[in-house]
């Protein structure tokens, strides 16, 4: 859900502003993109708790964690450009 919020005020921040720049839209196009990761890795990983004999976590944490991460710095990059 936070990942939801912040990739819409990183898209209101990018896409309000006078004149948008190539680097808004860039971000803006990363935030969809880590969104979209994201929810994929969450869909595989409710697939494997599925399972009778559930798979480890593997990289789903990492993956995660990185794309929190790039959310900080495009959240950053954002507010300075």
């Amino acid at each position: 859900m936070t990942l939801i919020v912040v990739t819409l005020l990183l898209l209101r921040l990018a896409l309000i502003r006078d004149g948008v720049h190539l680097l808004e839209w860039i971000a803006s196009g990363l935030a969809l993109l880590g969104l979209l990761l994201v929810a994929w890795t969450a869909q595989r990983r409710i697939g494997a708790m599925s399972q009778a004999t559930p798979t480890m976590v593997g990289r789903t944490l990492t993956v995660v964690a990185l794309s929190v991460v790039g959310y900080a710095v495009l959240g950053i990059l954002l507010v300075l450009a």
